[in-house]
């Protein structure tokens, strides 16, 4: 069975794929038709290496970190309680679940822009088709990056100097 390995070589297309589907079958060179439990753990391995390899290149969004930050807490304290038996902690967990549900809300409720529309606003910028099927997930998130930072530049009135 043969798989993406490396970000600088994994299509954007197929990363996408498996974000959109959580169908691990995206990350085979050539997928094929039903894998096994043995399959199933191996990709599910090298999808977590993936997805560290895009977080050690691109990090993570400050509402994503502020959002595990609001889990971790949520899970230290449910840890604290199971081992003190502290029932004082129930409704502080309670309240934290509550806040963590609107952050998530509020997450679905923003418009994101979808894969596509990002495609064509990247291919507008600069002004060249960009074949997701072949362009790396290093290779795309780099243009993305490149969009974005002249964005922001041309929001705070910037003229790149």
């Amino acid at each position: 069975m043969k798989c993406w390995t490396d970000i600088s070589e994994m299509p954007v297309w197929n990363y996408h794929k498996v974000l959109q589907t959580q169908d691990l079958r995206y990350l085979m060179k050539q997928p094929g038709a039903k894998l096994t439990a043995k399959q199933q753990g191996e990709l599910k391995g090298q999808w977590k290496k993936l997805q560290d390899a895009y977080i050690d290149k691109f990090g993570v969004s400050k509402r994503y970190a502020a959002i595990e930050r609001k889990r971790l807490g949520i899970e230290r304290l449910i840890l604290q309680h199971l081992a003190t038996g502290d029932k004082a902690l129930l409704p502080v967990i309670e309240i934290r679940k509550k806040e963590l549900r609107e952050m998530l809300a509020g997450e679905k409720s923003e418009k994101q822009q979808s894969f596509e529309e990002q495609v064509v606003a990247i291919e507008m910028y600069f002004r060249f088709p960009i074949d997701t099927r072949k362009v790396s997930v290093v290779r795309y998130y780099t243009y993305l990056q490149v969009f974005e930072k002249e964005i922001q530049r041309l929001k705070l009135g910037g003229n790149g100097k």
